[in-house]
This record gives C-alpha cells, structure tokens and sequence, in this order.
C-alpha cells in the first residue's frame, strides 16, 4: 500500500569543500519491540513530536493479532479491533507463501497528534517462539530532518564529514545544537556523540545553511549507525527532531605516500598539461578510476579522471590537465588540488580507495607558456550587409579561426534568430595558414531571414583538421539587432513570404499602419515613401498575385 503522507526530499548539501551530499528528509525511523516466547503481548512506545499528521504501519509476524494506539495522556484512540485500523495479512502481501500474522496500517491519518510518547499495543495467542515486532511511524510536518553524508562507504582512516540538515519548508532553520551519535553494529570501539556546528568553518561547508556538521575519524571497519537528535523550539512547544542512517566502513585498497603536481612540456618548452601524480601501494590490483580537481583563484574549477588497471604493488597514478583545460580557468597558477580520489570496481560493485581533500597545490603556471590547441575558434562574429535594391539583399557572417598546421579545414556552424528560430546549418571546406587568426566568412541570401529577427547567432561550430584535430565552440557571436523587414523579399509586396501577394499580406500590413519605414530598406514600405500608411494597403491591393504567377522583387 503506498503512503504519500511522509514527504521524502532529496535535497544537495556542501558539507565542506569537495563534498556534496543528497540528503533524505524526514525518512522514517522503525521501532521495534521484541516479543517474548510465550507472551501474549507487546507494546512498543514511540515519540510525536510537533507533527500535522501522523500515520504508522505495525508489522507483527505472530498469527491472530490484534492492534490498539495510546495518545501520550494514554487515552485509547483505536481500540482492538477499530475498522479505522487495516490488517493486511501476511499470506495477502505475498500471495503463495505462509507468512505468519500481517501488518496494521490506519485508515486515515491523525490530525495534529499530540507532541510526547504514544504506545501502540498488540496482542496475540501466546508467542511459541522468541521474534519481534516493528512499527513505523510516519509523521507530517513543517520542519524536516536528514543526515547529510558524502556517500555511505567509507574507508578505514579516513576523516568523514557527517552533517544534520533542519529546514521548515524549504528555509534553514537556525540556532540549533543537534546530537549526532556514530555507533557501531559490528565494529571495535565505543559509541561518539557529537554535537553539529552550522559556522561554515572545518567540516562545515557553509555557515547559516541549516546543516550542522562535525569530523569523524573512521578508524575500524564495519557497520556503523548514524543517529542525530535535536529540539526545536518554538511558540506552540518544543519539537524533536531525528534522523538516521547506516554507513560501511571497508579496509583501504591504495596506500598513497604522496600527491604531487607537475608541468608537462612540449616543442619549444610550451607547457602542454599539467600532471597530478599519485604515488601508492595497490593492496589488492584491479581496475581503478581515480579523479583530481584543480581550483583557481577566481572560483573557477575543473575536474579530470582516469580508468587504470593497476596490479598488486607500488604503483603511481596519472591524472592529465591538458593545456586547453587549465586556460579555461583564465587565471594562472598556482592552483589548489582541492580533491583526489580513487575508487576501485570489483564486479559491479564500486568501492571507495583512497579520497584526500585540499590535497596540495601547483607549482606556478603562467597563461602564455601554455601550448596553443592545435585549432582555435575565436569569439566574435561580424556581419556585414549587402544592399540590393534598398533592401538587405543578403548578410556575410565573419568569424576568426587560428590553426598551427596549415590544411584544409571543415567548418559547419548554425545559425539562429534572436528568439531560437533556425536559419539554416552550413558548411564549408576552407584553406587555413598556420600561426595567426584567418578571418572565415560566408554570404548568406536574404530570402534566409525574412521570418526572424535579429541579432542573429552563430551557434555550434564545429572546425576538424587532419589526424582527427577538432575544435568546438557553442556561442561564437552575434550581429547587430537586424530586423525581418529590412530583408529583400523574394516577391514584392508578400509581407508573409509564402510566395503570394494576398489578403493575408493586408491584413499584416494593416498592424503597423502610421509609423516610419526601417532603412536600409523596409518591405512593408509597399511604395517606398518612407512611411507606413494606408497608402501602402492602396498599392498592395494593386500587387496581388498567386504563387507562381507573382514575379520577382526588383
């Protein structure tokens, strides 16, 4: 049966630099009481804590039960029995199978329940065997909890950030001081309680965010149980909060004794790339994807990564920053190696191996010893127009390439009105000189604008070489704000370019009636006076024609 009254968000969270987290709220946390062999009832108490709606399913795998709830001044809101309360039995929630007792769910939910402990109560023919029963309560609010974690697997030594979002709505909510208590399941050591801090410094990623953070340094591995708890205070009382979740903690498969950054150098000393070098000792070999993150100074960032199969043994890890990577940061170095981390693949499993924030930084990098690419498109675009017949008669579009070996060259681009319309794709071989800009033109008709507005765009151009050499650019420029009308019609006076001159024509006319003609050139400026009137509605009505009987505009 699904239960939409538990609202489940899926929120981000920057718990500390390099470390994003997808955060469940309000997940609900299961009670469970165990029930003795030979007892005839249980009562499992569970707390309500500033809930609008409260529902809860109680799953009882002994035969025959029945199902009553308390409030917390222990005032019985459903009885044994109560036909507010659904049992589904066992044997129908997995049809075939002999599935003992069932599970209580209610009806409707229960509105404003009161904040403190209730007891849900269920009874049954004496237990023969020792079992227990589980009770899940679901409860609506305003204010939502969940734990923050950068991912559920962790590798022995590694320091952890764990973090407690609170929010009301969507609002952070301020001021708190959550419990956050790592307890292991299967693991040596003793339970840590922590309380979370929001003041944007160590593990905190920002301050006043409505996500409370400590450290915790993961030192065996197994099962571990992440619990937070805090209260809210406020004008109609206090409110509990808890969230929870479970993490793994695994043996490290990389030993890394050093991180270190080096320029890579090409013909004519020019600085091809940058190298982040990971020296380690692969505990068990297999296939890894390891991953680098450089920051610059101006809040720019970029990442790369890569797939190595690595044997047994000492081992050192490359990560490549081509030169044309680090000139998109658009500052030099140094740059701070903000994150590396390593992950193995075993089968279809993939585990964490190695991950190490604010790893180091880079030696200085200056912009111009950077290598240039091997082809270059250069933002700008320049339009040119050609007048025929006092209209636009067409537009040439000029944009600058730059190549280091000189060849034939495929250049495709698009081409787009101010609104997204599509002017057309195209295409052409060029000869392009080596060493220096080559400005790249092309003509295009008049007949190609006449149902879009300017500025128009150069979009996606696409430039390929020899030895499969490409170079892509999305927005390469645009012109100047053209309009529609200012273009040679391919018929005078068909304002609609359908090739006629009609009652459609008129009807368009007739919205821009009184106002001055555009220049150079305006097609609605049906007699060329330079103004839109009614004498222009008199002279169409002298140009209609039918498609393919209309000649040509002069």
């Amino acid at each position: 049966m699904t239960r939409r009254l538990l609202v489940v968000g899926a929120l981000a969270a920057n718990l500390a630099v390099g470390q994003d987290a997808v955060v469940p709220l309000n997940t609900p946390e299961v009670v469970t009481a165990e029930i003795a062999a030979g007892s005839t009832r249980v009562t499992i108490p569970f707390p309500v804590s500033g809930c609008t709606g409260l529902r809860l399913d109680a799953i009882v795998p002994l035969n025959s039960p029945t199902f009553s709830l308390a409030d917390p001044d222990n005032r019985t809101v459903f009885p044994p029995g109560d036909p507010k309360v659904e049992f589904i039995p066992g044997t129908a929630a997995r049809p075939g199978s002999n599935l003992p007792g069932g599970t209580f769910s209610l009806r409707e939910e229960i509105v404003n329940p009161k904040s403190g402990t209730w007891n849900a109560t269920v009874a049954f023919p004496a237990a023969t065997r020792r079992t227990f029963a589980m009770l899940t309560p679901m409860c609506k609010s305003d204010y939502s909890a969940g734990i923050a974690l950068p991912r559920t697997e962790f590798i022995r030594g590694e320091q952890a950030t764990i973090g407690m979002m609170v929010l009301r709505t969507d609002a952070p909510v301020r001021g708190l001081s959550p419990r956050i208590t790592i307890a292991p399941r299967n693991a040596v050591g003793g339970t840590v309680t922590l309380i979370g801090l929001d003041d944007g410094l160590d593990a905190d990623g920002l301050a006043n965010d409505g996500i409370y953070s400590v450290e915790h340094l993961f030192n065996q591995v197994g099962q571990f149980h992440i619990a937070g708890e805090l209260q809210i205070n406020t004008p109609e009382g206090p409110i509990v909060k808890r969230a929870q979740a479970n993490v793994r903690v695994i043996e490290p498969t990389l030993q890394v004794s050093s991180i270190t950054a080096a320029p890579v150098t090409g013909p004519g000393d020019c600085v091809t790339g940058l190298d982040i070098r990971i020296a380690a000792e692969v505990l068990r070999g297999g296939e890894f994807r390891a991953s680098a993150k450089l920051e610059a100074g101006n809040g720019r960032s970029v990442h790369e990564s890569i797939l190595n199969t690595l044997p047994t043994g000492a081992q050192t890890i490359t990560i490549h920053f081509p030169a044309e990577t680090l000139r998109s940061l658009g500052t030099p170095g140094p740059y701070t190696i903000g994150f590396v981390d390593a992950y193995s693949l075993v089968g279809e499993e993939i585990q964490i191996a190695f991950q190490r924030a604010a790893a180091g930084t880079t030696p200085q990098l200056d912009l111009d010893r950077l290598c240039a690419p091997p082809i270059e498109i250069l933002e700008g675009a320049a339009a040119t127009v050609n007048v025929a017949g006092g209209y636009i008669g067409s537009l040439t579009l000029a944009f600058s390439i730059r190549v280091q070996t000189a060849g034939n060259y495929d250049i495709s681009f698009k081409v787009a009105g101010a609104a997204g319309e599509d002017i057309g794709v195209f295409s052409q071989p060029r000869s392009l000189d080596a060493g220096f800009p080559t400005l790249v033109s092309v003509t295009l008709p008049s007949h190609l604008f006449l149902s879009a507005d300017g500025p128009y765009q150069v979009l996606s151009m696409l430039v390929r070489g020899a030895n499969n050499t490409a170079a892509q650019l999305s927005q390469v420029g645009e012109t100047a704000a053209f309009s529609k009308w200012q273009f040679k019609p391919r018929v005078h006076g068909d304002l609609d370019d359908d090739l006629d001159v009609d009652a459609a024509d008129r009807a368009l006319l007739a919205s821009f009636a009184s106002q001055p003609a555009l220049t150079p050139g305006d097609r609605r400026d049906i007699n060329r006076d330079g103004q839109i009137d009614s004498t222009d509605l008199e002279a169409l009505g002298l140009l209609a024609c039918a498609a393919g009987e209309c000649p040509p505009a002069p």
